[in-house]
């Protein structure tokens, strides 16, 4: 039996979807990621092959839809503060690149571990 790809592309549209609009309704982050960690939980649950692809894709779709994001408010800046760099080893935390991506892996690593959770607990039901 092959695995069905046809579904994986709304899953990185969705991905972005919730970036460029979610960014836009909100300047908080935790509501934003919390759609993204239940959004990767539904594709573990409901795709067990593809339940893994189908987060990375939605994690890419998301990283993809940040560019769009909009400035950050004057209120906000002032409530919040400027954004400090993620402590990187070996002397990083001042390189630009390695920021970019640092951060790009741990947005990613959010639906990944959600869309883990359901695609296990799909298996201990199947199981029961």
């Amino acid at each position: 039996m092959g695995v069905d790809t046809r579904t994986l592309p709304a899953w990185a549209v969705g991905g972005f979807m919730i970036a460029f609009v979610g960014l836009r309704l909100t300047s908080e982050v935790t509501p934003i990621l919390l759609l993204v960690v239940v959004t990767g939980l539904i594709a573990g649950l409901v795709l067990p092959r593809n339940g893994l692809l189908a987060a990375l894709l939605l994690g890419a779709g998301f990283i993809i839809g940040k560019f769009f994001e909009p400035a950050l408010t004057a209120e906000h800046a002032a409530r919040e503060g400027r954004s400090q760099p993620l402590p990187l080893p070996f002397g990083m935390t001042d390189s630009h690149v390695a920021q970019q991506i640092a951060g790009a892996a741990l947005i990613m690593m959010f639906p990944l571990v959600a869309a883990s959770i359901g695609w296990i607990a799909r298996r201990i039901g199947r199981a029961m």
